[in-house]
Parts: C-alpha cells; sequence; structure tokens
C-alpha cells in the first residue's frame, strides 16, 4: 500500500500502524521537497484502520487565531458584565 502526504501538513519521522499493529514492511521515501510517500505491506484481508503519526502536524489554528478568537470573547463578557451591573444597580 502506498500514501502520499504534503511534508506541510504532516512531518516525520513517521510511526504507521495497521489495525493497531506495527505493519510486516514500511518505509518512507521523500519524493520531493515537499512531498513524501510512505509504503507498507500488511497481513490480513478485510477492513483495517491504518494509523500515521507524525512529528509535526498542522495546527487547526493558528496563534494570532487563537488570539482573535479570546480578544472577541473578551469583549463579549466585558459587554455582559457592564450590561448586568446596569441592570441590577437600577
Amino acid at each position: 500500500m502506498q500514501y502520499y502526504s504534503a511534508n506541510s501538513l504532516l512531518g516525520g519521522p513517521y510511526v504507521l500502524t495497521v489495525g493497531g499493529n506495527p505493519p510486516w514492511e514500511s518505509a518512507a521515501t521523500v519524493v520531493n521537497a515537499t512531498h513524501t510517500a510512505l509504503y507498507f505491506a500488511y497481513n490480513g484481508t478485510g477492513k483495517y484502520s491504518v494509523e500515521i503519526v507524525g512529528a509535526t502536524a498542522v495546527p487547526e489554528f493558528s496563534f494570532p487565531m487563537a488570539m482573535l478568537v479570546y480578544a472577541i470573547l473578551a469583549l463579549i463578557v466585558v459587554g455582559f458584565k457592564r450590561k448586568a451591573i446596569r441592570f441590577f444597580s437600577t
């Protein structure tokens, strides 16, 4: 079986398991500066889950995006607190 991946999405070294067990044999080959190919062989028929774990991965949110979300949430909380203080003081 072979799998191609962009190095910017998942970087090596890689740990590969098939159905929770290591495959018979596996090899990671750098295709070029941007992509890597993973080749592996396994014994079995039917459906197996393949898990590929790399040393680096693309984060879900970048740091600036996370800071923007936290700032917006903080402004919403402050706005609700001010509205609550005005409501209870009258």
